[in-house]
């Protein structure tokens, strides 16, 4: 019975972790990268956002996306079940300052980029912080198509 229970606390704490998974190869992705994304929501003009990142091998973040300075950006692996069921391998969640789109005046705290990583490219789509509905002041800013090229 003890070993049954300590089985179970383990697998809990496993399952807890997030992650799932210890291994930390950002080195792979270290570099400078740059490309765009499509913009998918109706209430934007704009129909895509830049990207121009830099990943350190320890997983910070830094650079600009839209018009917007990165603060405080961070790539993990994103959660090992959620990788299962067929989604991105990692999440770059990242604080931003200024407007991410500064012509029509939309300002996001927060974003997150999903992408996959294949033959020196990143591939995803990203979320803002906002809400799902209330307008261009509120909403948040989503896209797709995100392709992110490595800067020699």
């Amino acid at each position: 019975m003890l070993k049954q229970m300590t089985f179970l606390i383990l697998i809990a704490q496993w399952v807890m972790a997030g992650t799932g998974d210890s291994r930390m190869p950002f080195r792979e992705l270290a570099g400078h990268w740059q490309g765009k994304g499509e913009i998918i929501v109706s209430w934007c003009q704009q129909d895509s956002l830049p990207f121009d990142l830099y990943i350190q091998a320890d997983g910070t973040v830094s650079g600009r996306i839209g018009d917007a300075v990165i603060r405080d950006g961070a790539l993990r692996w994103n959660r090992w079940w959620l990788r299962l069921l067929g989604n991105p391998d990692y999440v770059i969640h990242v604080h931003l300052e200024g407007p991410l789109v500064k012509d029509e005046g939309i300002v996001r705290k927060e974003l997150n980029v999903l992408i996959d990583h294949s033959n020196d490219v990143l591939t995803g789509g990203f979320h803002s912080s906002g809400k799902k509905w209330g307008g261009r002041g509120r909403m948040k800013l989503s896209g797709s198509g995100v392709m992110l090229h490595r800067v020699p």
